[in-house]
């Protein structure tokens, strides 16, 4: 994630089976077909081919991910402060193996991330990444600038083998001691 401003789109099989001739139809407010004239959302869905065309199939656990537009590429098309008017609503069929068809209609509206604002945190990972790094950076940082030593505990294949005996006669004592050997 680089800001709230960039979208990217997801299509993802979260069923139990392969998604056969999924398709897409796009509306707008009033229930009507979008088209590319009068529907900015839409017109930014049909630069994907899987949107204007569908997919055969979609496997199980299959994930499709795309960059889909910024909001300055919203704000520039439709003029500004009009971004947070845009609606487009998306019906989603598919079949699966036994023909039985799945709708699922998504309705999609920016005015529900007016006022959103992020700069990193937990939810980004490359955030999460560095804070990671520098937690590891501070350890040895100080390693270094005083001198300390580092304690390293060695284990090597005699001591695995000295552990697995241990762990089979305690093993053994304990079910000596409850009788059932």
């Amino acid at each position: 994630m680089v800001g709230l401003g960039f979208w990217d789109v997801v299509i993802q099989n979260l069923g139990k089976g392969i998604a056969h001739d999924v398709k897409f139809e796009f509306k707008d407010e009033d229930g009507n077909l979008a088209s590319l004239d009068d529907n900015q959302l839409y017109k930014e869905f049909s630069k994907l081919s899987l949107f204007r065309n569908g997919c055969t199939t979609l496997g199980l656990g299959r994930t499709i991910k795309s960059y889909l537009f910024s909001s300055d590429d919203i704000n520039k098309a439709v003029g500004k402060g009009n971004l947070y008017n845009q609606k487009v609503q998306v019906k989603i069929t598919f079949r699966d193996y036994y023909e039985t068809e799945y709708s699922n209609v998504i309705d999609i509206d920016l005015a529900e991330n007016e006022g959103l604002r992020a700069l990193g945190g937990p939810e980004d990972s490359v955030y999460s990444v560095f804070k990671e790094l520098e937690k590891t950076r501070k350890i040895f940082e100080s390693v270094f600038k005083n001198g300390k030593r580092i304690k390293v505990d060695t284990f090597d294949d005699a001591d695995r083998k000295r552990e697995h005996s241990d762990n089979i006669a305690r093993d053994y004592e304990f079910l000596r001691r409850k009788g059932l050997l």
